[in-house]
């Protein structure tokens, strides 16, 4: 009898590692399928037969100048040159409207060093390579964060909802969104492992996502899960590694251009200010672009997704799980949206503010956030699969042929 016990237990674990092995073929096959995905919609942007505008760029005289456009010059431009840009450099950015001289002559400090130092690396090809290798980490970590969570199908949802999001251009484009959405699953991942290792790839996550992009910063409300966890020596690491960025790159302008504060006054170039979360949604409803539209329906999604994430939290008694629903995402959530909606620049109130709330990836799994029948879900999320795609699609194809697009 222990015999065939055993060979019993043995038949049970050797088919539980199978079983092991086909999800996470299958799951591998998923991600490679909506990384096909994301790519296909985008290059029938590119190939759509229509004429480049004027302010077409054409950093490298390539194919790979289509995830090149707008932003993309000033990245390079500071990979290569630094922050000063020479007159004779400046002169090329007058295709895309800027007046030049820049004024303020530190203009390009409104783009924090991460990533001009990722292109001054790998240069800009190399860097749309590598991007996508990131586009694939953030897949993968999506992936396993909400299948942790919901399943299956919910993650599946998630990864191609975020692949074809309206703004999923940037996620290839020569920008720096990719690799935010990628620091923040590295903050969420680290802090789902409760433990030395998953501590310390927060804080090296929070460090990055800083470096890339001021509004990394806003990643410092999850240093609250250390305090939650009386991890306070480790709370204490990981606020001072999101906010070390900041005083460092202070510290580079001071230090090479004796002016500190020069970051501050670089996005008046663009006239862009600060109002009340909303203002410019508000000012844009009257005339009810598609643009405002998505605008509106990022703004709903993300309110359904606190709203279900902080009852789950509070009614289940989850309040010590971290993950993609747990309440100190949904805070940095809150704070990035609320963040991105008070961007305004007065005659264009809504510029940049889709690309901005792109990023919060946790609102992809809001769906299975809901206690709805899986007929419904599915319905709802093929719904806005189809949604998402036609703008994406819109978007690829505006941005690659040099016409505005956020």
């Amino acid at each position: 009898m222990k015999k065939i016990a055993y060979a019993n237990s043995g038949f049970l674990h050797e088919r539980k590692e199978n079983d092991t092995s086909l999800r996470s073929v299958v799951g591998i096959a998923k991600i490679i399928g909506v990384f096909i995905l994301h790519f296909a919609v985008l290059l029938i942007g590119f190939a759509f037969p229509i004429q480049d505008a004027q302010s077409h760029l054409r950093l490298t005289g390539t194919w790979f100048d289509h995830f090149m456009q707008w932003d993309a010059q000033w990245y390079a431009a500071i990979a290569k040159y630094g922050y000063q840009l020479p007159l004779d450099v400046q002169q090329a950015f007058t295709v895309t409207g800027n007046a030049v001289p820049f004024s303020p002559a530190l203009r390009t400090t409104a783009y924090f060093p991460g990533f001009p130092l990722i292109i001054h690396l790998f240069g800009s090809t190399g860097s749309i390579i590598v991007g996508s290798l990131v586009f694939i980490a953030t897949l993968v970590l999506m992936y396993l964060l909400v299948e942790r969570r919901f399943g299956d199908t919910a993650a599946l949802f998630a990864i191609i909802l975020y692949a074809i999001n309206p703004a999923a251009i940037y996620e290839s484009a020569l920008y720096v969104e990719v690799y935010s959405v990628l620091c923040t699953l590295l903050i969420v991942y680290g802090l789902t492992k409760a433990s030395r290792t998953g501590d310390v790839i927060a804080c090296i996550a929070g460090f990055m996502g800083t470096s890339l992009h001021e509004l990394g910063l806003i990643s410092i409300v999850f240093g609250l899960r250390f305090f939650q966890r009386r991890q306070y020596k480790f709370g204490i690491i990981y606020g001072l590694s999101v906010v070390a960025p900041w005083f460092l790159f202070v510290a580079y302008l001071w230090g090479r251009y004796q002016q500190p504060f020069a970051i501050f006054h670089a996005e008046t170039a663009w006239q862009r200010v600060w109002r009340f979360p909303g203002t410019g949604l508000v000012q844009s409803l009257p005339h009810m672009s598609l643009n405002t539209l998505y605008v509106c329906g990022f703004v709903l999604l993300i309110i359904l997704y606190v709203y279900a994430s902080l009852k789950w939290n509070f009614t289940e008694g989850r309040l010590h799980e971290a993950g993609v629903a747990s309440w100190d995402t949904s805070l940095w959530v809150i704070a990035l949206a609320l963040t991105s909606l008070s961007t305004y620049i007065p005659g264009a109130p809504l510029t940049s503010v889709l690309r901005f709330l792109s990023v919060i990836w946790p609102i992809y799994a809001l769906i299975w956030t809901r206690k709805w029948s899986d007929d419904m879900k599915l319905m709802i999320a093929t719904g806005l699969c189809v949604l998402f795609g036609v703008f994406d699609l819109e978007g690829s194809l505006l941005f690659s042929h040099g016409l505005f697009f956020q």
